[in-house]
């Protein structure tokens, strides 16, 4: 079901060892090797994952520096790169779930190879590595794909050693128990003072019970987009991000009062 090795700088590829350690129902896949010179820093090492009689995928992958957004499919090469997360079905029904993890010099991503086989992907900013000993990721199976990833996740921070508490283990100030709002949903980089009292004035006219608000990107001193213009969002986004910041105080044209 595994097969891993190592990629290195110069192009070579070596064979690595493939660990299976089995915690309560979760999986634990680790991978060893050694290599004679610096292995590649973008895919320093890989495990191809056989996936037999799938009938559709959702994954969970960064389409962006910033940003994670779900994709659906039915066939393994689809499956894009820098996948965080991946829920499996068969088709006898059944789920498999693999996650992979971060452990101290390499991050693990997966990414669609050829039919019916998943590549879990090292990476590493450490230089100069020749080695690669590390938690790469987990898998469990089953009828419930909530209770895999649950139980997958758990195993991880168990066996990474790290304090992340998953979600119904955190206690949430009261206030987030309430409807909220986020300036960048409608006001993108153009968020200022007069916008947000009116949106405030609108909610309180219609009736709209929002308890608390986020003041989103875009608030701070930045000058670089002054008097410019956009027509698409894509520019709007490439503006944003080429823009500089000039301090942390609120931007004085936009926010004369602070």
């Amino acid at each position: 079901m595994f097969r891993s090795y190592l990629n290195l700088q110069s192009g070579q590829t070596v064979s690595a060892k493939t660990e299976i350690r089995a915690v309560g129902n979760v999986k634990a896949v680790y991978i060893k090797g050694l290599a004679h010179s610096a292995l590649d820093p973008d895919f320093g090492a890989g495990i191809d994952v056989s996936l037999e009689n799938m009938e559709s995928f959702m994954a969970d992958f960064r389409r962006c520096e910033f940003w994670c957004m779900p994709k659906f499919g039915t066939d393994t090469e689809e499956i894009p790169d820098e996948t965080q997360g991946l829920i499996c079905k068969r088709t006898d029904g059944s789920y498999i779930v693999i996650l992979p993890v971060v452990s101290e010099q390499y991050k693990c991503v997966l990414k669609g190879n050829k039919k019916g086989i998943v590549t879990a992907r090292l990476l590493s900013w450490y230089d100069q590595l020749t080695a690669c000993d590390c938690l790469a990721m987990m898998y469990a199976e089953g009828s419930n794909p909530y209770a895999l990833l649950k139980e997958c996740a758990e195993t991880a921070i168990e066996l990474l050693g790290i304090t992340c508490k998953l979600r119904e283990a955190r206690t949430y100030p009261e206030l987030f128990e309430y409807l909220g709002w986020c300036s960048w949903d409608a006001m993108e980089i153009r968020v200022c003072e007069d916008d947000l009292l009116a949106k405030c004035k609108e909610f309180r006219d219609k009736q709209i019970p929002v308890r608390w608000a986020i003041l989103d990107d875009m608030w701070g001193e930045v000058r670089d987009f002054y008097g410019r213009s956009y027509s698409t969002r894509g520019d709007m986004i490439k503006l944003m991000h080429a823009s500089r910041l000039y301090s942390f105080d609120a931007d004085p044209l936009r926010f004369p009062n602070g």
